[in-house]
């Protein structure tokens, strides 16, 4: 495993905990503005068209009140009957057109079908029109009531429609005339063009375009025929619009206020890319602001890893320098306090002579597996981030059998003591194997004060630990103490598979042995020969094949912690 695999998994994790909720935060954004602008169009449209509406329900009402005043009025009357002029006429007008929004032209006609007066801005050219004969015609088919249509009027080389309302004038000598008005198309056009920039349309009964905000939407005889697509889109010229349609009560004239799908949607495309631009640059600088965190975060972890591994490579100056003041440092200081009476134990013991026995004990007593370490490191590096309080565990405890360990003042220990350090040496492989490790230690009361020699059950268990996960997933080991035949016995027993009858015989014949150079049993080796240097050869460590595995036995002599031993 790559020393800096722990920095990239912090890397990863602060990334993807600051990247994912931004774009989940942008996606939200993206969606609220397009779902936002969907209601705001269908809002515009629909304020749009009441707009024009309320005025044009407006216009057309005073429009009718006033057609039916103009038809009654003596000035009027009296002008048809005679053409004689009057200044009456204009102000009449002239009164009623200064308060209108949508202003008009006033046609007034003979019963012979001949223009007599007129007044406004014919822009239109109604006056020119070869239909007014085919309207008269239509206004007396209504006898005296109102009229009101659509023309289809040549204005400036095109045809276009205008709305007009039309009535006969009679008298009690008949039909003497007819009033027509004209509405301006300015005036319609101009209340098409809102503050909202939405596309707005007048029409008629028949699809004929009043009045637009732009004719680009009209087809080529001046209609406006939407396709429409639901109930409020439509397509026109392969354009897709929103669209709002009401009809004005009391008349025969239909409003439309239509805005294109595009404009929105591309903003909040732009919006979206924009976006994701942020993003990209914020996750950028985020990769360079953790790199830099994350390293000054493990720089500890990997300044212990390196040393571990030139320590197990036989570089025992590896002293690592960690100035954090954290569970960090305190393992550090730890590991240097190892390599100090590492390299102690190492410069004394070239000093002794080999043959004596005292220094070969204290030779094997100094031995040290860094494998232990190593792989707690690695448990750890996980567990900070899953788990502070357990990576805290795991260091005290750490901390706890390395104090044990490293503490070359006794020799000898009472199992009290001895099965505790034990405890915490399972506890730390548990960590790792969780509950594929399962053991149990009974050590009753009576026999907590009994002393043996300093760290000689750990190589036993760390044995089982060892090579029974090569052939198990799960292994659990059972230590108990017992006094028998006046010796006392330590029995640690695992149920990892055992081992072939032909090497457990090789073992346990080397153990007998003065000298053993095979790596094969060479721990175990070292039990049983810092047993016999001690108590002599009637005692040592004995193995044997159970029903699930192996039971490594350990007879030693009945002392006491005062020093005295029992027989």
């Amino acid at each position: 495993m790559a020393k800096d695999k722990f920095k990239n998994i912090i890397q990863k994790y602060f990334l993807f905990n600051l990247t994912i909720p931004l774009i989940v935060l942008l996606t939200l954004f993206v969606l609220a503005n397009s779902i936002l602008n969907y209601v705001v169009l269908t809002k515009l449209n629909k304020d749009t068209v009441q707009d024009i509406q309320k005025l044009l329900y407006k216009t057309n009402n005073n429009y009718i009140e006033y057609t039916s005043y103009l038809q009654k009025n003596s000035v009027i009357l009296d002008y048809i009957d005679s053409t004689i002029e009057t200044p009456y006429l204009d102000e009449l007008y002239i009164n009623f057109n200064s308060q209108q929004t949508i202003s008009s032209t006033l046609f007034l006609i003979k019963g012979d079908g001949t223009i007599a007066y007129y007044i406004g801005d014919d822009e239109s050219d109604f006056q020119s029109h070869h239909n007014i004969e085919r309207l008269l015609k239509r206004i007396d088919l209504k006898d005296n009531q109102l009229i009101r249509e659509v023309e289809n009027v040549k204005s400036k080389g095109q045809y276009n429609y205008i709305y007009l309302y039309g009535r006969k004038i009679t008298t009690d000598k008949g039909n003497i005339g007819y009033l027509i008005l004209v509405l301006s198309k300015k005036d319609l056009e101009k209340i098409c063009f809102n503050k909202y920039s939405t596309l707005t349309l007048i029409t008629d009964e028949f699809n004929n375009v009043i009045a637009t905000s732009n004719d680009i939407i009209l087809d080529y005889i001046g209609k406006f025929i939407p396709k429409y697509t639901s109930y409020n889109t439509c397509t026109y010229n392969d354009t897709e619009f929103f669209i709002k349609t009401v009809e004005l009560p009391n008349s025969n004239l239909n409003i439309f206020s239509l805005t294109t799908l595009y404009t929105p949607f591309i903003y909040s495309f732009w919006f979206f890319i924009f976006g994701l631009l942020i993003i990209l640059l914020f996750v950028l600088l985020s990769k360079i602001i953790t790199k830099s965190f994350t390293d000054k975060i493990t720089s500890p972890i990997d300044n212990l890893l390196k040393a571990m591994k030139e320590f197990e490579y036989g570089n025992l100056n590896c002293y690592v320098d960690i100035k954090s003041d954290d569970e960090f440092k305190l393992l550090g200081d730890q590991f240097n306090s190892m390599l100090t009476r590492i390299n102690h134990l190492i410069a004394l013991n070239q000093e002794l002579s080999e043959l004596q026995k005292m220094a070969e004990i204290k030779q094997l007593q100094s031995q040290f597996n860094p494998h232990l370490i190593f792989n707690v490191l690695e448990t750890l590096k996980y567990t900070i981030i899953t788990d502070t309080q357990e990576a805290q565990n795991i260091i005290l405890t750490l901390s706890s059998i390395l104090r044990f360990n490293l503490d070359k003042t006794q020799d000898f220990v009472t199992l009290e003591k001895d099965s505790s350090y034990i405890l915490d040496y399972l506890k730390l492989h548990k960590y790792r194997f969780k509950e594929n490790l399962q053991f149990n230690i009974n050590l009753s009361h009576d026999l907590a004060n009994l002393t043996i020699p300093k760290l000689m059950i750990q190589p036993i268990v760390e044995n089982s630990i060892k090579y029974g996960f090569k052939k198990k997933k799960c292994i659990r080991i059972d230590l108990s103490f017992a006094i028998k035949d006046n010796a006392l016995f330590i029995t640690i027993k695992d149920n990892a598979g055992g081992i072939k009858q032909s090497k457990l015989d090789k073992i346990n014949s080397a153990n007998s042995l003065e000298y053993h150079n095979d790596l094969i049993g060479f721990g175990l080796y070292n039990i049983n020969k810092r047993i016999t240097y001690l108590y002599g050869n009637e005692y040592g460590l004995e193995m044997s094949n159970n029903e699930n595995g192996l039971t490594s036995t350990v007879k030693l002599p009945i002392i006491r912690e005062e020093g005295k031993e029992n027989v």
